[in-house]
C-alpha cells in the first residue's frame, strides 16, 4: 500500500471526520469483525482511516 497525498487525506478527512459512523464492507485480516459490522472514525492517517471502536452488539468496543 502507498501512502497518499495530502490532498487526498484532506479530502478523507472531510469525508470521514472524527466521529462519524462507518460500516466495514472490506478488511483483509484474519482478526477483523464481521462484514457489516460499524464503527467510529477516530481519525485519518496517510495510510489509513484509524477505526478504533467497532459497535458490537449494542456497545461501542474498543
Amino acid at each position: 500500500m502507498r501512502a497518499l497525498s495530502r490532498e487526498q487525506v484532506e479530502k478523507l478527512r472531510k469525508t470521514y471526520p472524527i466521529g462519524c459512523v462507518v460500516e466495514l464492507i472490506l478488511m483483509d485480516d484474519v482478526q477483523a469483525p464481521p462484514i457489516g459490522t460499524k464503527g467510529r472514525v477516530r481519525g485519518v492517517e496517510v495510510l489509513m482511516i484509524w477505526v478504533q471502536s467497532w459497535f458490537l452488539g449494542k456497545q461501542e468496543a474498543g
